[in-house]
């Protein structure tokens, strides 16, 4: 039940803030090696799809060139931002408004990224906007951090029962049944 509360919590998140600044999809991407993962999507009818679990390589992404200075986390218009450019991506979609931020864990590292986008530029995007995609990538965090730590914790039983069995560590024991 936890795990299906905090993936409805991340998915009800990734709707508020599309629905607030009026994009097309949002989603919470993961980290994977050198891999990109779409973690959590929501989309708006029509909107190109991203599939939960796909991936592509991190550094042709614009994540990975948010997280890392290349790109800015917020662009108005792809279109007219050369290192944006330079991603396939921007013309094949087309990317037209884009926003990102790192989703940063307790210990410093990056999970991955929140990311909201648009075909159509949109101007009128400010800092307000970054400032709310950062409250909601702190959120995320959080999320993504209880949601790990009870994953940690039900494969340390997993491999205590596994031990138990594997290695013979119990006995039967036969309990009369008396009715009386």
């Amino acid at each position: 039940a936890g795990e299906i509360s905090t993936e409805r919590a991340l998915l009800e998140a990734l709707h508020a803030i599309r629905a607030h600044l009026g994009m097309e999809v949002a989603f919470i991407s993961e980290f994977d090696e050198d891999r990109r993962v779409f973690r959590y999507v929501d989309e708006d009818e029509g909107a190109p799809r991203l599939e939960v679990g796909a991936s592509d390589p991190r550094e042709s992404s614009y994540c990975q060139r948010v997280v890392d200075g290349r790109l800015p986390e917020l662009i108005p218009d792809a279109c007219q931002d050369a290192a944006a450019l330079e991603l396939p991506v921007t013309r094949e979609m087309p990317i037209g408004a884009h926003l990102s931020v790192p989703i940063r864990l307790q210990d410093g590292s990056v999970y991955g990224t929140l990311c909201c986008f648009d075909r159509q530029a949109d101007h009128t995007l400010n800092e307000r906007d970054l400032g709310m995609m950062r409250v909601f990538a702190d959120f995320a965090a959080r999320q993504l951090e209880r949601l790990r730590e009870r994953q940690q914790r039900q494969r340390v039983v997993e491999e205590r029962v596994r031990e138990v069995l594997e290695r013979r560590r119990f006995h039967i024991v036969f309990q009369p049944m008396h009715d009386l």
